[in-house]
């Protein structure tokens, strides 16, 4: 017998998750739980329930199938015992019966029948054990041959509340309501009244235990929560995620995340996203599709999307890292949203339900350490289900993004009106997404942009270096590439590194029509602009493209004149990243020149120049220890940021005229097992605030706490704009040896990790040439007031090697109290010599 979704019993939080258990039974049919509506998730047919389940984990609407399909015959020779099918587009899902052994079944499905039979129908087959929750996919492999895989079954919604009495859920009430006196159960629904007589009263009910969890990170899934009502009577609604500690307690201020159906100030009904106090997006009741139900999606990263019953895309915020931990009680309450108002709530059901997330890679994974050049990294930025996670809404001052735009049927739809400037509205990245990883040689990445032709009148994509805000301008460091349908019927094309009102453009008169795709592919130093394939612009210079830059992204309406209309239809942004040759860390000279100038500051019985500081606490002084062994630092939990270690006495980092032929390099060597967080910082005196006096910050911190837990941050940072963070994983970070070096040039700083990453950026005034800077290394904890250790070996500052060196320039590389200017002189006459008279 096949399982019904009903479930009201008892269950263990899914693994690795920590929770109380909740009230659950199995409800075996229909009649023990009562005559149920035909919006019911079960039906008399045992593959109902699968239906709905199928179709959102496969992207495609499922409808029952038959006994006749071509496999049945087989799978029954095979002794599977097929019960139903479903039929998924270009897929088919057959209940069976398999082995004990899953593998069993695997070795018996190598029958040429039916692998003949998949090759010539051109489907994939999934066969469901569903009594073992286990999942066979078979896949097509031309010519005649098929792939096969155990895979996890889509996981049946799990009714949490189903609109009658349970113990798994108790009254609440505060500011003067009272539960017992405004609800009352019929039809299958709970049917809540509040007011008017009592002011802004909250009745409700709250579950017993946590019943709602962020998916495991890595685990690709989406929890879906689905609050179906049952009825229009709506008005003061709430649903509310609760972290233990506060559960019972009144839903504002207390809660995580609220989803809020009110009506203010006398307006019609709104539906309203909140995380903790902030509102993060409304639209009108009468707006949605279908206000049957609402829905919420939480992904693994912490996103939340809401939608309607129908999809349609509503609101959505990212949770922070910290949130959800111990997993939420869920309530549902109402509220009038005026005093002395009227709210009311009709429930008919709670469910929740794990659900496949489309497979992409984040922009900030690593290529593999031994992947050959030509490798390519794909990810989608944005694909139109919804903003996040890597993009944000990029408003027009004073115009609320829900005002301009909405995401529906497959596009975010921006429509901005006259008198707005160049009515830049859409999307941006507050966080660098496109990382020149291994930009080397014929590496390029490419940004593709999908878009609809028929609704856009402009675009305009900014690719920006530094910090951006909401609504801001793109910075004179920033490239902006726009596109836009002129008065006459063509379109102009402008193109311009910097922050310029008036871009220099170029009249594309012979295309009447904006490109379905406008790509910018990105190649060391250079742009390219292709429309459909067909090339705009290529080799438009910007310096700026080098290995390790890290660049955030705008995408938005735009105009070619001030204060028109603008319309975009985006579809879709993809990031294509195919990457080049290693680039070498080699920093000596070449054979056959003398060695650049190093100066030793730590090394192994070795130890010049440094005095202890404990920016942190001077408490923290017993916990570092500076010999002869080199720098150790291990704090307990209870000292803020916990930053505690050394400094030199005298400017060791000195930028003089040398810097117009190489930079300066500060190498450093930690012991990987002893260190958990570090700061290295310049700073222009002994005496400087490290917590805020810095010319230079170079971070690389492993998270202990949240979501996050786990990985490493590599920052670096010059000031509030100047600022770029890398995650790593724990995985890359495996990879580290201990060594880290930061290079300081005239007009860039770069931090590299050794066979990880590099990052590499500019806009750092205060290291300019004529300074002397203090270098500092510090520990620092993962979290406020938490542990941190640190173990530093070795520290060296010198010239790095520049390429191509030649005589002359070893020579005045030289520091100026050894440089030879006798030998200089010679070399300069033999230049002249060759060059003739």
């Amino acid at each position: 017998m096949s399982l019904s979704p009903v479930m009201l019993g008892r269950f263990q939080p899914p693994k690795g998750q920590k929770g109380q258990a909740m009230f659950l039974t199995v409800c075996k049919s229909a009649i023990l739980c009562g005559t149920l509506s035909a919006q019911a998730l079960w039906a008399n047919t045992p593959e109902q329930p699968w239906v709905q389940a199928f179709s959102d984990d496969l992207g495609v609407a499922c409808q029952p199938g038959t006994a006749a399909l071509p496999a049945w015959d087989k799978l029954e020779r095979l002794g599977m015992a097929p019960e139903w099918a479903l039929i998924c587009g270009d897929k088919r899902v057959v209940s069976v019966t398999l082995a004990a052994d899953p593998a069993q079944s695997l070795s018996r499905l190598q029958r040429p029948l039916l692998a003949a039979f998949l090759a010539e129908r051109g489907v994939s087959l999934f066969l469901l054990d569903q009594s073992r929750g286990t999942m066979i996919s078979l896949t097509p492999q031309p010519p005649a041959g098929m792939a096969m895989a155990l895979v996890a079954p889509p996981e049946l919604p799990q009714v949490l509340f189903m609109g009658q009495p349970d113990p798994a859920w108790l009254p609440y009430a505060h500011r003067g309501g009272d539960f017992d006196a405004g609800a009352s159960y019929s039809d299958q629904s709970l049917h809540l009244r509040v007011g008017p007589d009592n002011g802004t009263a909250t009745a409700g009910l709250t579950s017993v235990a946590p019943v709602v969890w962020l998916p495991e990170p890595d685990s690709g899934l989406i929890r879906r929560l689905t609050f179906t009502l049952a009825s229009d009577q709506a008005d003061g609604a709430q649903f509310t995620l609760m972290a233990p500690e506060v559960a019972g307690q009144e839903d504002w201020p207390a809660h995580d995340l609220m989803i809020r159906i009110s009506s203010e100030n006398g307006g019609p009904p709104l539906v309203a996203l909140y995380l903790d106090e902030g509102r993060k997006g409304q639209v009108p009741l009468e707006g949605l599709e279908d206000p049957s139900s609402l829905v919420l999606d939480l992904d693994e990263k912490g996103l939340a999307v809401l939608r309607d019953a129908s999809g349609l895309w509503l609101a959505e915020t990212m949770l922070p890292p910290e949130m959800g931990l111990q997993g939420w009680h869920l309530q549902a309450s109402a509220r009038p949203g005026t005093h002395q108002g009227k709210a009311a709530m009709d429930l008919a059901m709670i469910t929740s339900q794990s659900l496949r997330a489309p497979v992409s890679n984040p922009p900030t994974a690593l290529p593999a350490a031994f992947a050959p050049p030509g490798t390519a990294l794909q990810t989608t930025l944005f694909d139109a289900s919804r903003i996040g996670p890597w993009m944000e809404p990029f408003t027009i001052r004073n115009l609320p993004f829900a005002e301009s735009a909405s995401l529906a049927d497959g596009m975010l739809a921006i429509s901005v009106g006259e008198s707005r400037n160049h009515a830049n509205a859409g999307l941006f990245s507050p966080e660098p997404l496109i990382w020149l990883d291994r930009f080397t040689d014929t590496a390029n990445t490419r940004l593709r942009i999908e878009i609809d032709p028929d609704f856009t009148s402009g675009l305009r994509v900014a690719l920006i270096p530094d910090k951006v805000l909401d609504g801001g301008d793109p910075g004179n460091g920033s490239y902006v590439v726009t596109l836009v349908k002129t008065a006459e019927g063509g379109l102009q094309l402008g193109r311009l590194p910097g922050n310029a009102t008036d871009l220099p453009t170029l009249e594309f008169a012979d295309m009447a029509d904006m490109p379905k795709v406008l790509e910018l592919v990105l190649r060391p130093g250079m742009i390219d602009v292709i429309a459909d394939g067909a090339a705009l612009e290529t080799g438009l210079a910007w310096p700026t493209l080098r290995d390790g830059r890290a660049l955030r992204l705008i995408v938005t309406s735009h105009t070619a004149k001030p204060n028109l209309p603008a319309t975009l239809g985006l579809r879709r942004i993809d990031l294509i990243r195919e990457i080049g040759p290693v680039l070498s860390d080699q920093d000596q000279a070449p054979s056959g020149f003398a060695p650049l100038d190093r100066q030793v500051l730590m090394a192994p019985g070795r130890l010049a120049g440094w005095t202890v500081v404990t920016p942190a606490s001077p408490e923290m002084a017993k916990e570092v220890s500076l010999d002869g062994n080199g720098l150790t630092v291990k704090t307990s939990a209870r000292f803020d940021t916990a930053a505690a270690g050394a400094i030199t006495t005298d400017p060791v980092v000195i930028l003089d005229d040398r810097l117009d032929l190489a930079g300066q390099r500060i190498a450093l060597r930690f012991d990987p097992a002893s260190t958990s967080g570090l700061h290295v910082q310049l700073a222009d005196s002994a005496k400087a605030d490290l917590n805020k006096d810095q010319s230079l910050l170079v971070a690389l911190i492993k998270q202990d706490e949240g979501r996050n837990a786990g990985t490493w941050q590599l920052q670096l940072y010059g000031g509030y704009y100047a600022n770029w963070t890398r995650p790593l994983t724990a995985a890359d970070m495996a990879l580290w040896d201990g060594k880290l070096f930061i290079d300081v040039t005239d007009t860039t700083v770069r931090v590299t990790l050794p066979g990880i990453t590099a990052l590499e950026a500019q806009g750092f005034s205060s290291l300019r040439r004529g300074t002397r800077h203090h270098l500092s290394v510090l520990s620092f904890a993962g979290h406020r007031y938490g542990p941190a250790q640190l173990r530093l070996t070795d520290v060296t500052i010198g010239t790095v090697a520049p390429p191509l060196m030649d005589l002359g320039t070893r020579l005045l590389l030289e520091p100026n109290e050894s440089f030879d200017a006798d030998a200089y002189l010679d070399w300069l006459a033999t230049q002249m010599t060759k060059d003739g008279p």
